[in-house]
């Protein structure tokens, strides 16, 4: 487990335990992120209008924060990037920063 990780066990379906780590991304786990991030996308509008799946792969390579996950969420203050580990794979991750008020 990561030096600063949580493990959490998760039934499933099978009532079978699974382990999942929750821990801080690591610069190397940014490339399955942007994988992750993408596929999630692409899978969120599978049954979308074509111009809105367009869209969406427009939408991708534009994704600012995903270009460099370290400097944009774990590097920034109040800010952090937890991801999601099942047997050493990251599976999943979540970004948190704080909202900032519109004037």
């Amino acid at each position: 487990m990561a030096e600063n990780g949580h493990v959490l066990s998760c039934p499933r379906p099978s009532d079978e335990a699974i382990k999942v780590e929750v821990r801080n991304a690591q610069p190397e786990d940014e490339d399955q992120l942007r994988t992750l991030f993408e596929n999630g996308m692409h899978d969120a509008h599978v049954d979308a209008p074509d111009f809105l799946k367009q869209a969406v792969s427009r939408y991708i390579p534009m994704a600012v924060d995903f270009s460099n996950i370290t400097n944009n969420y774990v590097q920034k203050s109040r800010s952090a990037y937890l991801v999601a580990v099942i047997e050493r794979e990251v599976v999943g991750g979540v970004g948190l920063h704080p909202v900032e008020a519109f004037h």
